[in-house]
């Protein structure tokens, strides 16, 4: 959780890590975003943030929705061939 990350940076006086790389599963609130800037010992520390959407929705053992407009082009290079 973002309040975890936070947490991690801002007990003591040295970080637990030396780096981080932040990846979110789905997208991230702005609000957990405006706590992820105000922590400054993690912003000196971040690598990487990003958020990847990749949530889905199983319908049955083979199908799966993402609730994304053109998301089978994106993930499977629609329409080259």
């Amino acid at each position: 959780s973002v309040a975890r990350l936070v947490s991690d940076f801002s007990a003591g006086d040295k970080p637990l890590y030396r780096k981080a790389h932040v990846f979110f599963s789905s997208p991230c609130p702005p609000s957990q975003l405006e706590n992820i800037k105000k922590c400054q010992p993690l912003i000196d520390c971040l690598g990487s943030l990003a958020e990847l959407n990749l949530e889905y929705q199983t319908k049955d053992s083979r199908t799966f929705v993402t609730d994304q407009p053109g998301a089978m082009e994106v993930l499977f290079g629609g329409g080259t061939g």
